[in-house]
């Protein structure tokens, strides 16, 4: 994924066991000037060498969840000792920086970012390239959209019964479904059979013809984009103890997101999105079936979350480039 994604780099390797010999042959031998992880990832015996060797290092695009500060609970000594070794929190929010500060970071050296995900998203799509994507899927454009992305296994059936659900009320509803693991492919199409559903795949464009029920998007890289000819998504890893995966991606296209009650991990990006009213958080399937068909049959509140989404996403732009500009200055201050 780093050679895919980081074509210019000058090297690759693996991150060192975190154990004082390899951490400390592995600095040696590197020899970086800051050193910078995302999200949670705190290490302690490399911050600790890397604090002994001059090494500046950085938590960037930082979140603190509900399971870290249990976890924290346990061992308060230890993330208080490591957190004390790092010199620079880019933090995405102020709960995330008021919960790192209460597990022992020195307040000073705590700033907020914001979310970087957010620079990440795609720009809406025009209406010219949403009419493409849709030709491409043979979806007429007087037919409603539900898609369900990053879905993991326990949330393909009750996805699917809520599609089942609202496509009562909404005959004209297709259903796109795209899994977190593309090899689950014939798993999802045998639980569709099971329900009298028909199914064409993204990879097989010979086997979408227009007259089925769901479209499995068994491929890499399209999920954000076609977000776009949405009318309402879903976003998987939320009605089971996964945790809930890239809320941003819909948000960025301008649609309502459902998402079920496993949501730790975006805790605060869950909080935003309701609080702007883009983001609905479901029980279950059934739940979710209901919540679809009002959705759906208002298209008022379809084009006033649009414009709620594009506020919301203009109000996290620019994280990068702040936590950027504050990586810069770390790297030249003596």
């Amino acid at each position: 994924m780093a050679r895919k994604s980081i074509k210019d780099a000058d090297a690759f390797c693996y991150y060192p066991f975190d154990l004082v010999p390899f951490v400390s042959r592995s600095l040696s031998r590197v020899r970086p000037k800051v050193f910078a992880s995302t999200d949670t990832e705190i290490w302690p015996n490399f911050r600790h060498m890397a604090h002994q060797k001059g090494v500046k290092t950085a938590m960037i695009n930082g979140t603190i969840s509900d399971k870290t500060v249990a976890g924290a609970r346990k061992i308060p000594w230890l993330y208080k000792w490591t957190l004390s070794n790092i010199d620079l929190f880019c933090i995405q929010s102020q709960a995330d920086a008021d919960r790192v500060i209460k597990l022992g970071a020195d307040k000073s050296r705590v700033i907020v970012t914001g979310n970087c995900k957010a620079d990440q998203s795609d720009e809406p799509l025009t209406n010219s390239e949403k009419e493409n994507l849709r030709s491409q899927y043979k979806i007429p454009l007087t037919a409603k959209v539900f898609i369900a992305g990053s879905t993991n296994p326990g949330e393909d059936e009750p996805v699917i019964e809520a599609y089942i659900a609202a496509k009562k009320a909404h005959s004209n509803l297709r259903l796109i479904v795209a899994p977190r693991q593309i090899e689950r492919r014939d798993e999802i199409a045998e639980i569709a059979k099971s329900m009298n559903l028909r199914c064409g795949w993204r990879s097989e464009p010979e086997s979408i013809s227009g007259d089925e029920d769901i479209i499995i998007l068994d491929t890499f890289g399209e999920l954000a984009k076609i977000y776009a000819i949405a009318d309402a998504t879903f976003v998987g890893g939320s009605l089971i103890p996964k945790d809930c995966h890239s809320i941003l991606q819909p948000i960025a296209q301008g649609k309502p997101v459902f998402f079920g009650p496993y949501t730790f991990k975006a805790k605060d990006l869950v909080s935003q999105a309701k609080a702007a009213g883009v983001g609905f958080e479901v029980a279950d399937g059934d739940d979710l079936g209901k919540r679809l068909i009002d959705m759906l049959g208002d298209d008022a509140l379809l084009e006033d979350i649009r414009l709620r989404c594009a506020k919301m996403m203009q109000a996290n732009q620019g994280a990068s480039r702040r936590t950027a500009e504050a990586l810069a200055q770390l790297f030249n201050h003596e």
